[in-house]
């Protein structure tokens, strides 16, 4: 009961802390930081963001990059997207990542919290090999908690989040990216989450 309570309880804390602190809160929460994005995303780069939410990376990237695609099935958060005021060159649609055009060509797609809502990683992650040549995959750790072992073990949910089909570990991550023909050339770790660059 009390490990139920302690989850339930790290997510409103979360929540909280990102509505009063915003994007300052989760660039340090997360493994894909400020510091990160720019090593990782080269100048006048052309960047398909699969699952853009509100555009933190647009926020965060805008400045550098040549033109920049945010997309996500979510209308409300692609309106909160919009809504910020970005240069010319960066936009944002309501669409499915598992629908775009294979042909577009881009040199970073990323994949920010993305893959553990997906029942068939698998079949993005090849898809997306198609779109660009540069992937940015960042996924919720596994070990985030000390506590999840335990939960596992007695068959209690370790998600950070209701609607997530897995949590992550590095192993587990490569073996996907691997399995979809992708080759690992990076990692960045958070307190939260782990990313890994890929071509």
């Amino acid at each position: 009961m009390l490990l139920n309570v302690e989850r339930v309880a790290w997510r409103i804390g979360f929540e909280a802390a990102h509505l009063k602190f915003g994007d300052a809160f989760f660039n340090a929460s997360v493994a894909t930081t400020p510091e990160c994005l720019h090593q990782w995303v080269p100048p006048r780069a052309k960047v398909l963001d699969v699952g853009c939410g509100n555009g933190r990376l647009e926020r965060l990237l805008a400045g550098r990059t040549e033109s920049m695609l945010g997309v996500d099935y979510d209308q409300a958060a692609i309106r909160v997207a919009q809504a910020a005021g970005h240069p010319p060159h960066v936009r944002f649609d309501v669409a499915d990542a598992r629908e775009l055009d294979p042909h577009g060509q881009y040199d970073v797609v990323t994949l920010i919290h993305v893959l553990e809502h997906i029942d068939d990683p698998h079949d993005l992650l090849v898809r997306i090999r198609r779109l660009g040549q540069t992937l940015i995959v960042e996924v919720p750790a596994f070990d985030r908690c000390v506590l999840n072992s335990l939960r596992r073990e007695l068959g209690l949910d370790f998600s950070t989040d209701d609607d997530h089909v897995r949590e992550y570990t590095q192993p587990l991550l490569q073996e996907q990216l691997e399995d979809a023909g992708w080759t690992i050339t990076a990692w960045a770790r958070g307190p939260m989450s782990i990313a890994a660059l890929a071509g």
